[in-house]
């Protein structure tokens, strides 16, 4: 077992985010100073389209959302092509999209196709699988400290993303169980997330597979191979991911 001390920080115009791989995941850490652009991922037979081998899906969990935070998350209503250029030119696509209210600890499945944005006030953890492929639909007429606007992937966000209407998620609960709060925020076919929350003494043993685990008090990423096992003392609030074979 080991802490991870080495991530990427990067600063951009509207906000930071900092980035790790570990077990074949990519682990982002997202504050949103203000709102990122509408963007979309692809599946992976639309990514090969484009000449890339992998799309992409991600998992956002909110760390920090200041008063009236809130995502755009999928279309809500029946979209077409057509509909959507028209809305792109005149500046009324977000109309389109769900505006979702967020607080801290919720969690979101982003699967590829699905248009999105963390807006102004949000600081997620992401996690997903180690494509970086991102298509931007739209960003608000907004231009860089060069007065440029920044490049837009029209063709290419069309082609990834659902149009049919998407529903707001519905939160899971969580179940006590030993003394700790257990909250399964997604199983996928890449890997299953838990948030576990208490006081006391936690042990997470990586009994069946590798983990990523993330301690939202501390903001402090560790790396557990298969056979390893982390102690937590005292108020604990953490995000165990559990790696699937098939990404390793």
């Amino acid at each position: 077992m080991k802490e991870i001390t080495k991530i990427e920080k990067n600063t951009f115009i509207w906000g930071e985010t900092e980035e790790l791989f570990v077990h074949s995941l990519l682990v982002k850490v997202i504050r949103a100073n203000d709102s990122l652009s509408v963007q979309v991922h692809p599946t992976d037979d639309v990514a090969k389209l484009f000449g890339r081998e992998k799309g992409k899906s991600e998992f956002w969990y909110v760390l920090v959302a200041d008063e009236d935070a809130a995502i755009y998350y999928g279309f809500n209503k029946q979209m077409s092509e057509d509909k959507i250029i028209s809305a792109l030119e005149n500046g009324t696509i977000c109309s389109h999209i769900n505006k979702i209210p967020v607080k801290v600890g919720d969690g979101f499945w982003v699967p590829a196709g699905l248009v999105h944005a963390l807006l102004k006030g949000v600081k997620v953890l992401e996690v997903q699988n180690p494509v970086d492929l991102t298509y931007r639909f739209y960003d608000y007429g907004r231009v860089d400290k060069s007065g440029n606007p920044r490049e837009l992937h029209i063709k290419e966000s069309l082609a990834s993303s659902n149009l049919s209407a998407t529903s707001v998620p519905i939160q899971p609960t969580a179940v006590l169980k030993d003394g700790f709060y257990h909250k399964k925020l997604v199983c996928t076919p890449l890997f299953d997330l838990t948030e576990v929350e208490g006081k006391g003494i936690y042990k997470v043993n990586a009994q069946k597979t590798d983990l990523y685990v993330y301690d939202v008090l501390k903001n402090a990423h560790y790396s557990l191979k298969k056979g390893e096992e982390l102690t937590f003392e005292g108020e604990v609030k953490i995000i165990i991911a559990e790696v699937k074979e098939c990404i390793i």
